[in-house]
């Protein structure tokens, strides 16, 4: 609650003022939410690539020659996960 949504772009920001049902229950069950992350404009997309907000990187990507993407509408998710900043990530 009180946190801006964006969906991933620049033209449609929001503030949550309700917890959804997922979040709800986590609350309730003691989970700490330490964050948000980022993902492709509206979720439509397989790359992550996001010109607003910018890209979620690969953390496996250690090459500075070659992009590699984490996934589209996760992608945030999935990275911080696979950096190992959280257990888990909705």
């Amino acid at each position: 609650v009180g946190f801006p949504v964006t969906r991933g772009v620049s033209f449609l920001s929001k503030t949550v003022e309700k917890d959804v049902f997922p979040i709800l229950k986590l609350k309730q069950q003691g989970a700490l939410l330490v964050g948000k992350t980022n993902q492709h404009e509206i979720g439509l997309g397989t790359t992550g690539y996001n010109l607003f907000h910018g890209t979620p990187r690969n953390p496996y990507g250690k090459d500075d020659r070659i992009h590699y993407y984490t996934g589209g509408s996760s992608s945030g998710c999935a990275a911080a996960v696979s950096m190992g900043l959280v257990p888990l990530a909705i």
